[in-house]
């Protein structure tokens, strides 16, 4: 394949690039299941997730998200306060409520 005179510029696509290529952003509501319980506190320090302690010794989060960069921020949080992992569940987009 030919090099590209200078006359014809191949651009790498841009992050912005991508954005403007896909649909406004949908929110997403997951629930990550956890080990262990967690006070409500933690609600804040884990950027607005609502917290339900369930019987069985586990914590629902349950949160509303922009896309999997978000998710994944979180999942670096609850990763920080070690807690083992059990489940996370994609519930529905937001605008299907």
């Amino acid at each position: 394949m030919d090099k590209p005179s200078t006359s014809e510029t191949i651009e790498k696509p841009t992050r912005q690039d991508h954005a403007h290529r896909t649909p406004a952003a949908v929110e997403t509501i997951y629930r990550i299941r956890v080990e262990g319980h967690l006070d409500d506190d933690w609600s804040a320090w884990l950027t607005g997730v609502s917290i339900v302690n369930e019987p069985d010794g586990t914590a629902v989060l349950t949160v509303s998200l922009p896309d999997q960069a978000a998710l994944h921020g979180l999942l670096v949080r609850i990763r920080d306060l070690a807690l083992p992992l059990v489940s996370i569940n994609r519930v529905r987009d937001r605008s299907s409520q």
